[in-house]
């Protein structure tokens, strides 16, 4: 977990910063201005270098201590952090120095950049630990199904996450496959009668194949 660590301890020293550098002396500013700007920069350039794919893959390293990692991560007072970044969301640099202030604000931009990041990449570990649908399990489980995907599970999850959602109906469920064939991330020569009936099979409603076809026909 060092580069989640590293992760969350670089946005939260560069926060700290931020916050001393919206108080900084003017006399100070004008005596090492320079100095200044290249300190703003370097630490809005760390901050860019980071990547939360890392975090991520950390996170997912193991399968079975996902809950885990998940749970470590309080440890390092992410929480607070987010929450107080979110609090003075909006808040930009008012000192003397117009150049100053830009580069104070750019570097706050890049702070809520990589929380942002960072949460976004927590919602997805989640995903892996929360219970999933019977029937998610078998479409995943489902070589030939896969297949039909380009044995792309993420995708074959969301659209069968889709399909059990209220809002489909049979005609948007069959729309929604021919929108994905037509982007590639489902095989054109199998999104109609092959789709339909292995969706069928792992206790999908698609209703008949003809109800189907003719929707598929409408994309």
């Amino acid at each position: 977990m060092k580069r989640a660590r590293h992760y969350i301890e670089t946005i939260r020293k560069s926060y700290g910063k931020w916050l001393l550098w919206l108080e900084e002396d003017e006399a100070n500013i004008n005596q090492s201005r320079q100095h200044f700007l290249n300190w703003i920069k370097t630490i809005t350039e760390r901050l860019r270098e980071l990547d939360a794919q890392d975090v991520k893959d950390a996170i997912l390293e193991h399968e079975d201590s996902i809950g885990l990692r998940l749970k470590r991560l309080d440890e390092y007072k992410i929480l607070p952090t987010i929450e107080e970044i979110y609090r003075t969301q909006g808040t930009t640099a008012q000192l003397p120095d117009a150049e100053v202030n830009a580069a104070i604000d750019r570097c706050r931009q890049m702070i809520e950049a990589k929380a942002i990041d960072l949460i976004r990449v927590i919602r997805e570990c989640e995903e892996y630990i929360k219970p999933k649908h019977p029937i998610i399990i078998k479409a995943l489980a489902d070589p030939l199904l896969c297949s039909y995907f380009y044995d792309n599970k993420e995708v074959l999850k969301e659209y069968t996450t889709y399909c059990l959602s209220e809002d489909a109906n049979i005609k948007l469920k069959a729309m929604r496959a021919k929108e994905l064939a037509n982007k590639g991330k489902i095989k054109m020569d199998y999104v109609r009668k092959p789709l339909h009936d292995a969706l069928k099979n792992i206790g999908l409603n698609v209703g008949s194949y003809p109800q189907w076809n003719a929707s598929i026909n409408l994309v």
